[in-house]
């Protein structure tokens, strides 16, 4: 895996590729929340989101706590340098680089941090940052090397908009007149953030102390140790793929530490628990559709705690376009340390295979894109009706928007101006946009930690927890990462805790 100075990031939960411009961001401290005293995992830090992929999910993220990144630190991607000839439009490790989501600025403008945010204590000196900091029209002092909390804090020349702006812009943002609540950029010499291997996850299953209480090939199930609870999971077998899943009964009772090597759905989970929480150990996917309900009403810190050696996907079915892209196109390079792209594809190959085999799944948060006809008077568009919808990342799942009403018989809008000329005089088209809240659900999250390679969600709402992860992706507009007081009073994931997350600046 990765050397120990290595940064690996903890992820709270990106936007891939296609969301909107940002602006406006600020980074305050939170003047509600007092800091108090600490679990041993997070020690003095209150994290609501540590992600080494930034580049998308920073894009409209509310984050009420701290955040966590290393930009992809000790990897040929960190601050999205990976592979820069081949794809340049893809650096979703950088926090400024903006072409690939087709507007100017960076994915931060439209953010907010009430915290602190920790990166690596280290020194620039690859050319091609150093470039853009030295860019003659950034006004920059040009520097040979440069700390990297500096360079976040610099200006550089956006090719887009042809205007200079902000690495992240809020960091000397003016309008906070309240002393004392501003958040800081915090370099740490070490900053860990990972998820277990299958192997590693298995292996938790070789200790004495272990009980075995569900064995069907494909779907094991274990006590950590006799005192440990678990009622209210079954096996079920998809009637499409034959393959077995495990789901949730109405209500899962879960007390400790619960390892299931297979793949788990948790529907509409009603969840008895205690203080200690719900502690899942999975070797597959984990599918979360509805919400979290604790059957005490979370009065005593009830928690739910799960880490994936693969994905945790929330809300949504739709994962094919996103998750079988070429790996390289998608630039998670940092999944497993030293693997090539065939592996990362395989890797992402699984997560489908996993949701194949789950019956039921549905895009339950909403649709990804609305298609919507577009009619021109001379050189004006006028934006019509919206007449379809668009689960995943083409075209090709382009459905109408009321069952029974066909869509109209037109052609994709030009997507550039060059092609729109050549179509003149243009004609009516369909225009596929950003669903933004059509249709969208809200579902809320309280006391949870998720722990991936990839965490995924759709649901509009406040995530009230931590989220630690390589890639994460949650709703654009109207998302809250809150830090969870909880998290830092109760264990979490002792079977896999140094594995997943280590801060220190020593």
């Amino acid at each position: 895996m990765r050397s120990v100075h290595m940064f690996a990031l903890l992820i709270v939960v990106l936007t891939l590729s296609f969301f909107q411009n940002c602006s406006n961001v600020k980074l305050v401290r939170d003047p509600v929340e007092e800091r108090t005293e600490y679990a041993s995992l997070f020690g003095e830090l209150r994290p609501a989101l540590a992600v080494r992929n930034t580049g998308c999910i920073m894009c409209h993220a509310q984050i009420h706590g701290d955040l966590i990144s290393d930009f992809g630190f000790g990897s040929p991607f960190f601050m999205g340098l990976d592979r820069v000839a081949n794809h340049p439009e893809q650096p979703h490790y950088s926090p400024f680089r903006s072409k690939h989501f087709k507007h100017g600025g960076t994915t931060w403008e439209d953010s907010s941090v009430m915290g602190d945010i920790y990166v690596p204590d280290t020194m620039l000196s690859d050319a091609r940052l150093i470039g853009a900091h030295n860019d003659a029209r950034t006004g920059n002092t040009p520097v040979a090397e440069i700390s990297l909390t500096d360079f976040l804090a610099s200006s550089f020349f956006d090719p887009v908009t042809e205007k200079i702006v902000r690495m992240i812009p809020f960091t000397r943002s003016d309008d906070i007149n309240v002393p004392g609540l501003r958040g800081l950029f915090k370099s740490r010499k070490e900053i860990w953030i990972d998820a277990p291997t299958e192997d590693e996850i298995r292996s938790l299953t070789r200790k004495p102390s272990v009980v075995n209480v569900i064995s069907e090939l494909g779907a094991l199930v274990y006590r950590a140790t006799p005192n440990d609870v678990l009622q209210g999971i079954v096996v079920r077998q998809s009637q499409v793929s034959r393959r077995l899943f495990l789901t949730n009964e109405n209500v899962l009772k879960c007390r400790g530490d619960i390892i299931v090597d297979g793949v788990l759905l948790l529907r509409d989970l009603v969840l008895d628990t205690d203080r200690g929480g719900c502690r899942l150990y999975v070797s597959g996917t984990v599918f979360i559709q509805g919400g979290v309900t604790y059957l005490n009403g979370d009065r005593n810190d009830e928690n739910l705690q799960i880490t994936s050696a693969r994905a945790i996907i929330i809300g949504m079915r739709s994962l094919s376009t996103r998750m079988t892209q070429d790996a390289s196109f998608e630039a998670v390079g940092g999944i497993r340390q030293g693997w090539t792209d065939g592996q990362e594809l395989a890797f992402n190959n699984r997560i489908i295979q996993d949701r194949d085999s789950v019956d039921g799944l549905v895009n339950d948060a909403g649709p990804f894109q609305v298609v919507r006809t577009i009619d021109y008077s001379g050189n004006e568009a006028r934006a019509g009706e919206i007449v379809g919808v668009i689960d995943d990342y083409d075209d090709k799942f382009l459905a109408p928007v009321r069952p029974g009403v066909a869509l109209p018989d037109l052609s994709k809008c030009a997507s550039t101006p060059e092609e729109g000329k050549a179509r003149s005089p243009r004609a009516p088209c369909l225009h596929p946009e950003w669903a933004e809240g059509f249709r969208r659900k809200t579902v809320e999250f309280h006391h949870i930690l998720l722990n991936a390679p990839k965490v995924h969600s759709r649901y509009y709402g406040a995530f009230q927890g931590v989220v630690i992860a390589e890639d994460a992706l949650f709703a654009v507009d109207n998302f809250v990462f809150r830090s969870d007081p909880v998290m830092n009073r109760v264990p979490l994931l002792p079977l896999v805790q140094d594995r997943i997350f280590h801060v220190s600046d020593r």
